[in-house]
């Protein structure tokens, strides 16, 4: 059985797969400082590119299949979707970013989000360094966590005659996609009930924001959109502390509660755009094949 026919018949198999793929990637170079994070993410975002292609070879020139019941009302409807998703999630970003730069530049009281190790070359090498890792990360997440993980449970789902499989398998990934996020997260030597909020709230924004991008995937049926909006809202919400520091954070578990905040507001941010994403999960309908 070639892998085309894995994806198709057996998905859970292929999200096995996919998932054995990303964590060998990660696993075989540490990511001790943001040259090698640069190389990592994009060794497993080539990975994961090459593994979907494999799959579904029209991946990169066609769209996947959309889950509309009404084909007349497709553009318009799509376009709405992604002007709305769009401007709630980078207005998001762009709090985030600017919040988190007056607070290390100390014009907020608390302590600065902890950082890594930067880069030891030229500014101008670091930017482009650090949009690279934000373009290989939201290729990488989004074809796994949506392209494969969502997908594959959905597909499954729908296999077993399940009721509302899109929504179950969005709900699934998203989950998963913010447990992620946290779940080897360094923690601030000085943990409390700060920290321990953090985490819970780096979750559940991480889960809204995975289950967000899956119902744009399923409406736009295009993964780079998915892709265009990850990044987007990385390069937003890290760009203005990065250009001030050269540097990455290493943790959301800081113990500030001015970061606590920040976290608590963005989350905020997406309810809107979930609810929005439930609406069109819970009516989408089963995909037209071509």
């Amino acid at each position: 059985m070639n892998l085309p026919e894995t994806r198709s018949r057996h998905p859970l198999a292929f999200v096995a797969l996919a998932t054995l793929v990303a964590v060998a990637c990660f696993t075989a170079i540490p990511a001790n400082s943001l040259e090698l994070v640069g190389i990592q993410t994009a060794l497993a975002a080539s990975c994961m590119v090459v593994l979907l292609v494999a799959a579904e070879p029209d991946v990169l020139s066609q769209r996947f299949r959309r889950p509309f019941a009404e084909p007349a009302c497709e553009t318009r409807c799509v376009r709405k979707t992604f002007v709305f998703v769009a401007g709630v999630l980078f207005a998001n970003g762009l709090f985030v970013g600017i919040v988190t730069a007056l607070s290390i530049a100390g014009k907020l009281p608390g302590e600065a989000m902890q950082v890594s190790a930067g880069p030891t070359f030229a500014p101008l090498g670091s930017i482009a360094l650090f949009l690279a890792v934000c373009v290989a990360t939201g290729v990488f997440e989004e074809g796994l966590f949506r392209g494969v993980i969502s997908r594959g449970f959905s597909d499954a789902l729908r296999a077993e005659g399940r009721k509302s499989p899109a929504l179950t398998g969005a709900i699934a990934s998203a989950f998963v996609f913010g447990v992620l996020h946290t779940a080897n997260a360094p923690v601030a030597e000085f943990a409390g009930e700060v920290v321990v909020a953090q985490l819970v709230a780096k979750t559940v924004q991480a889960t809204l924001f995975g289950f967000v991008m899956s119902a744009v995937l399923s409406h736009t049926g295009s993964l780079w959109t998915v892709v265009l909006l990850h990044t987007g809202f990385n390069i937003l919400s890290m760009g203005p502390a990065f250009a001030l520091t050269g540097e990455l954070p290493s943790t959301y578990a800081t113990g500030d509660p001015v970061d606590l905040a920040v976290l608590l507001i963005s989350a905020a941010f997406l309810v809107p755009l979930a609810v929005h994403a439930w609406r069109i999960l819970t009516h989408a309908a089963p995909p037209r094949t071509r």
